[in-house]
């Protein structure tokens, strides 16, 4: 059974499906097209492609960076201390808009805390953040718009590097790991950053299991 593939829609318009013209044969061309293999006929039947690799990215980019996504990208630089649009209701309120936060709150929350950063030296969004979360409770929806805008990733290495170090620890020998466990063991192996001292850890280990045959201590 044939199916017949579809085709993204990002590139159906580079795709072109093949015409055929329709003739009379003679007795030998009609035994000479008979003898075509199955996978001959079924290539055939399928769309060509008529762009180049270039075009392709072109699409794909233009997709992904659409006039809405740069607006929304444009919208959370004016959470930037930096940016010459810090703090501006007009520039924030697509972000906030796309995220259903309430547009009147955030104005007026906007309206109180312009005077109470303009002196202050502020160099990224995270030292506001820090300095603003002291006023949650005062600031909720600008507290949340930041949050949300905190928590974007870049891009997603960071995730795909996470499952690729999850299928190494969890593997067909250890699949009764429980979650917590491997939680603990991904967070390790992730972020090697941190810093841990092996002293400390050994110690409350033997603490921890004081039954041990081995003497850790």
């Amino acid at each position: 059974m044939n199916r017949d593939r579809a085709i993204p829609r990002t590139i159906s318009s580079f795709f072109s499906s093949p015409t055929s013209k329709k003739s009379k044969l003679t007795d030998h061309e009609s035994d000479s097209s008979s003898r075509l293999t199955d996978s001959s006929s079924v290539s055939s039947t399928l769309p060509s492609l008529s762009c180049h690799d270039d075009d392709f990215s072109l699409v794909e980019l233009n997709d992904r960076f659409s006039s809405k996504n740069l607006q929304i990208l444009s919208s959370i630089s004016s959470l930037c201390p930096n940016n010459d649009n810090f703090l501006n209701f007009d520039t924030m309120k697509f972000f906030a808009d796309h995220l259903k936060f309430d547009l009147i709150a955030l104005c007026n929350e906007l309206n109180v805390v312009k005077p109470m950063f303009k002196k202050q030296s502020i160099s990224n969004i995270i030292d506001f953040y820090r300095q603003l979360h002291v006023y949650r409770e005062a600031f909720p929806v600008l507290i949340s718009v930041m949050s949300s805008a905190l928590t974007i990733p870049v891009s997603s290495t960071t995730c795909e590097r996470t499952f690729s170090k999850m299928k190494k620890i969890k593997t067909a020998v250890r699949s009764t790991m429980s979650d917590d466990r491997l939680s603990d063991l991904c967070v390790l192996a992730v972020e090697r950053t941190t810093d841990i001292n092996f002293e400390q850890l050994v110690d409350d280990f033997s603490n921890i299991h004081k039954n041990s045959r081995i003497m850790l201590k």
